[in-house]
């Protein structure tokens, strides 16, 4: 008698193997296969999954009975598949790639291919092992992320990768000296979004963008870049001529969408080979060419020229040296200059108003307008205006020292700076810092501060003047204010903006309104400031209509530090 025990043990062993290796298959998503090293990859051994992956039974495929899995793999990868193949084989190397497939049913699906190859003992291929799996949901979702990492979701139109892409396969193909940059700045997009909110704006947005589309061709790709910037990138083009006629149509199309009659529109024009193909700076020369091309028109467009290149690149310096200001590097810097003020009733120096200036490493120096500009665009304007009123407090503090604690110094704040939250809170810390009297510390805002919320600006200007400061008006009489409600400013002083002092010189004292506004002003308690003071007629006239204090060139120019203590020692007596 045979003990067959270890047999049995082998054989269920091997059962064992078989069932676990078939619920393993049968679970797969895709096949299993063992298959010939031919062009057809004639199969041997082929899964279940077959049927679920190709829609063909897997006996129809086996050993090419009724077609080889060659045939249903796309026409467009069976030589690339091929090559990969005999490629990796000769390293040795396991096989992975990604194809497309014809099932049965026509449909198309993305498989995943993993294989290896068995060798003989003579290094000779003896078959080829693997699975193929499918992926085609996974392909599916990564196309969707591509398109929408291409494509604005609104209009469908590429977006500003898409841009960046094609200038760069442009720049390749060295195309940049006949391609040009068409922006188009939708002016008042912001307002509509405000007023009828998000839904009907991008509803508006996709009309534009449809009628828009009708300009679009091989060689003109129309991309939205931004909420309210739309690019045409044009290739080919022939003449400045070409793109002259092109703008005109584009407006022509627009002014016929009635909303682009209240949004308005300007164009700017960036030939590429001004800017070496560069997107970024394209686009900023197109958008600064947009912004002057319809200052007098709801519609225009403008070409970007050396002059306003040259304007971009100095504007661009300049914010460059504010940022190395507002973070205490770099060679450039801000310091301060002091125009004094006079009292009229005594002849003396009642205090300084603080004005700002720049010197620039590179550009020497630089007007207050152009770099108090690009400083309130760039926000900028916060930490340097913290720098701006240290230095004045930190003068203030002097004087009050050297015996001159009656004189005030006045501080520019900019609306930006003003309806922070943390405005009171940065005064408080520096007045406390520099331990100077806030009844001498006078800050001076122009009109427009009073287009906010009006009860919540004047009660911030009670809380500054209830702790001593005093709050001025400056350039009064050409912004929000009228003197109907002047008298309701919580404020100390108003300053008469020097347009009223010039018409001094140009039309007679009975129809000079000056002098109505200083009796206005002072029957509601404020003390008047007359600015830009050059002639001896408009001081003559001031003084007859008992205006309080002068500004201006006829006294004194704006004072460095020292010059600024020198005068006022030879003006006024040093008092504690």
């Amino acid at each position: 008698m045979k003990d067959i025990t270890e047999k049995k043990i082998a054989e269920a062993a091997l059962a064992e193997s078989e069932r676990s290796k078939s619920v393993l298959l049968s679970h797969l998503p895709g096949m299993a296969y063992r298959c010939q090293y031919d062009r057809e990859w004639s199969m041997d051994f082929i899964s279940e999954g077959c049927y679920e992956l190709t829609g063909y039974r897997p006996e129809r495929l086996l050993n090419n009975k009724e077609l080889s899995f060659n045939d249903i793999i796309a026409p467009e990868y069976q030589e690339v598949l091929w090559q990969q193949w005999a490629k990796n084989l000769k390293t040795r190397q396991s096989f992975k790639a990604e194809y497309e497939i014809v099932a049965a049913n026509g449909e198309r699906k993305w498989v995943l291919e993993m294989g290896q190859g068995i060798f003989d003992d003579a290094g000779n291929v003896e078959a080829l092992e693997g699975i193929i799996i499918d992926i085609t949901d996974r392909r599916k979702f990564e196309l969707e992320l591509t398109y929408a990492g291409g494509h604005d979701s609104s209009t469908g139109l590429y977006n500003y990768c898409s841009l960046q892409s094609f200038m760069e396969s442009g720049k390749l193909k060295n195309e940049c000296s006949k391609s040009a940059l068409i922006l188009l700045k939708l002016n008042k997009l912001s307002a509509i979004y405000s007023t009828y909110g998000y839904s009907f704006t991008e509803k508006a947005v996709k009309d534009i963008a449809n009628k828009l589309s009708a300009f679009v061709s091989d060689s003109r790709l129309l991309f939205r870049i931004f909420s309210d910037k739309l690019v045409f990138y044009i290739t080919d083009y022939r003449s400045r001529q070409e793109l002259e006629t092109f703008c005109e149509a584009v407006i022509a199309a627009l002014n016929k969408t009635q909303i682009m009659l209240v949004i308005g529109c300007g164009i700017g024009v960036a030939e590429l080979n001004q800017c070496g193909c560069d997107t970024n700076k394209a686009i900023i020369n197109a958008l600064e060419a947009a912004k002057r091309a319809n200052e007098n028109s709801v519609f225009g467009y403008y070409f970007v020229d050396d002059k306003l290149i040259a304007a971009i690149s100095r504007a661009a310096e300049i914010q460059n040296d504010l940022i190395s200001i507002a973070n205490g590097a770099g060679k450039s810097s801000i310091f301060l200059e002091y125009q004094p003020i006079l009292g009229l009733k005594n002849n003396t120096i009642d205090g300084f108003e603080a004005l700002v200036r720049m010197q620039s490493e590179k550009l020497g120096r630089i007007a207050p307008l152009e770099f108090i500009s690009v400083a309130e665009r760039t926000q900028l304007i916060v930490p340097l205006g913290l720098q701006i009123m240290r230095k004045a407090c930190t003068f203030l503090r002097r004087l009050q020292l050297s015996g001159y604690g009656k004189t005030t110094i006045g501080v520019n704040i900019s609306a930006i700076q003003f309806f922070r939250a943390e405005f009171v809170d940065d005064i408080i810390k520096i007045i406390e810092e520099t331990k100077v009297d806030p009844s001498k510390l006078c800050i001076e805002i122009t009109e427009s501060i009073f287009l906010g919320n009006y009860d919540d600006i004047n009660a911030k200007l009670a809380f500054l003047r209830n702790m001593g400061i005093k709050v001025s008006i400056d350039d009064f009489g050409v912004g929000y204010s009228s003197l109907a409600r002047e008298g309701e400013l919580n404020i100390d002083y108003l300053k008469i903006d020097k347009v009223f002092i010039d018409k001094l010189l140009r039309v007679t004292p009975d129809k000079a309104i000056a002098g109505d506004i200083i009796a206005i002003a002072h029957r509601r308690g404020h003390r008047v400031v007359a600015e830009g003071v050059e002639h001896e007629l408009q001081l003559k006239y001031l003084a007859k209509h008992h205006c309080d204090y002068i500004q201006g060139f006829l006294f004194s120019k704006p004072l460095a530090e020292e010059d600024a203590f020198a005068l006022l020692a030879k003006i006024n007596h040093a008092s504690c």
